[in-house]
Order: structure tokens, then C-alpha cells, then sequence
């Protein structure tokens, strides 16, 4: 990273926090809404009340959280490449199937959890299933948006020379298609974190969304915050990971 592309994220990170300690401060907006930073980094302490309003504090729902998210998106990256894989080798079916696939993607994902909620409960499977539902569409468009982008010359070059459809489809197709497929995996779990959070927020036993919930309706909003910010963290965490492989899978399909 240049210093100078350093320098400004420090900037703007500062001007958040200026702007978040002074707006509420001066009650131009609602403490309510927005409590100061002072007032988050005060009771920050409380993450870790084991008796607290929230129940056993952050680690159980932390734990929670990541159970849920490390399920969802391990169903959405194996059924993800399965079926993305499937629809991008054998042209005949992505054709067939390709519209399907985005005609459930456009729908809005949060639909889904009434009857999730119905079937699955309150507790990690009704999460689980939301963050698969949101993570493994984007995951298996990528892969379909990169095999129409494979150049055709290379297959029917590997054809021709006595290559299989199981060589093609391990030698060429797949080192062709690694940096779609790891673009895929970050969107994954990009949404699939987005799923299990409101999943958590709309209705659950446990996890960080809930932990959010419950503080905004018991009006504690620097509490509420405060797991807004272990939130923001993870996320940050986990695209940093991700991104970091996916800059060396692309040289690798490069």
C-alpha cells in the first residue's frame, strides 16, 4: 500500500470519528440514533459482562456468529463451484439454467427468512440457511460470467492435441477461471456474513445481530454500537484475508 493512499484512509477515518463525537454532542443528531464515540468507547467494557443485558456477553455471541458464517459460507463455496462449474463447462445447460439463476437472485434474499424462521426456528440453522441463500448465487454467477469470458481458441487447441474433457477441464478451464472463482468466494462471504447478521437482527437466540437487537430495543445505543463495531471489524478482517488470497490466485490464473 503507497503511503499516500495511507494517509488518506487515515484522514477520512479521522474526519468519521471528528464528526461522529461532535454531531451527537451538539445534538444535531439524536443520541438516540447516534451516540457520541465517547459514549461507545465508555461502555465498551460492558462487551464483556458476562451478566449483563446481553447474555454471556461477546464471546458466546461472537462464537455464534462465526459458527453460523463459517457453515453458511462453506455450503455456499461448495455448492457455489458445483453448480457454477457445472453451468460454465457444459454450455448447454448454463444456457438453460443461467436465467433461473438470476431470476432467484433478483429476488431480495430477506424474503426468504419468514419461511426459514417457520421451518429452521430461532436458533443456527434458519442463519445458517439465510447466509447459504445470500452467499452462493454471486458465487456461481462469477463462475458462469468467467467461463463465457474463456477463450474457445485454447479448448479446441487442447481438443486437437488429444486432450480429454476431464484435462481441459483441470488444466485449462479451471486456472482460466481462478481469479473469477476467487472473486466469487469474496463476494461469498461478503454476503453470506450479510445474510447470518440480519438473519440474527430479525429474529434469534444468539449471535452478534442479536446482541445489536436486543441493545436497540432496550435503547443502550453506545452497547449497540459497540457490537456494530465488532461487526465492522470482522468484516474488515475477513475481506483483508480473502483479498490477500485472491491477489495471489490471480497471478496464478494470470
Amino acid at each position: 500500500m503507497k503511503v499516500k493512499e495511507l494517509l488518506y484512509r487515515i484522514i477520512v477515518l479521522i474526519v468519521i470519528l471528528v464528526l461522529w463525537q461532535v454531531l451527537p454532542t451538539l445534538k444535531l443528531i439524536s443520541p438516540y440514533v447516534l451516540s457520541p464515540l465517547s459514549s461507545a468507547i465508555t461502555t465498551f467494557p460492558q462487551l464483556f459482562n458476562t451478566n449483563g443485558l446481553i447474555p454471556g456477553g461477546l464471546i458466546p455471541q461472537l462464537l455464534t456468529t462465526l459458527t453460523e458464517l463459517g457453515l453458511a459460507f462453506a455450503f455456499s463455496a461448495v455448492v457455489g463451484l458445483i453448480v457454477g462449474l457445472i453451468l460454465g463447462y457444459f454450455k448447454l445447460v448454463g444456457d438453460a439454467y443461467e436465467p433461473l439463476i438470476y431470476l432467484v437472485y433478483a429476488i431480495p434474499g430477506s424474503i426468504y427468512y419468514p419461511v426459514l424462521f417457520l421451518t429452521l426456528g430461532l436458533g443456527v440453522q434458519s442463519k445458517i440457511a439465510l447466509g447459504f441463500l445470500f452467499g452462493v448465487f454471486p458465487l456461481i454467477i462469477n463462475i458462469i460470467s468467467g467461463s463465457k469470458k474463456l477463450n474457445q481458441l485454447y479448448i479446441r487447441l487442447a481438443r486437437s492435441m488429444g486432450a480429454n474433457g476431464f484435462q481441459v477441464f483441470t488444466k485449462i478451464m479451471i486456472p482460466a477461471l481462478a481469479p473469477y472463482i476467487m472473486s466469487g468466494l469474496r463476494l461469498s462471504l461478503v454476503f453470506s456474513f450479510i445474510g447470518v447478521i440480519l438473519g440474527e437482527v430479525i429474529a434469534s437466540k444468539g449471535g452478534l445481530g442479536f446482541a445489536i437487537s436486543v441493545a436497540n430495543y432496550n435503547f443502550e445505543t453506545p452497547l449497540m454500537y459497540d457490537y456494530i463495531i465488532v461487526v465492522i471489524f470482522l468484516a474488515a478482517l475477513f475481506l483483508g484475508i480473502i483479498l490477500m488470497i485472491e491477489r495471489k490466485v490471480f497471478r496464478y490464473g494470470s
